[in-house]
């Protein structure tokens, strides 16, 4: 039986991008989320790698307004 194909948000999620369970993202947010190409998504999680997680919890947090 061949696993079902993960999608962007889940791939962002399980690296951490986005926090599991995330409910807010908008219609339109996800869609150009699943818009990504593999390599978008791949260089997004690497610069979560690269640059941490305080990082992200400190310049990238929920509620926060750009």
């Amino acid at each position: 039986m061949a696993t079902a194909k993960k999608t962007n948000v889940e791939k962002l999620s399980e690296a951490g991008v986005i926090p599991r369970g995330y409910k807010l993202l908008t219609p339109t947010e996800k869609t150009a989320l699943e818009g990504l190409s593999p390599s978008e998504v791949k260089a997004i999680i690497g610069t979560k790698t690269k640059l941490g997680r305080k990082f992200f919890k400190k310049h990238a947090s929920h509620g926060m307004v750009y």
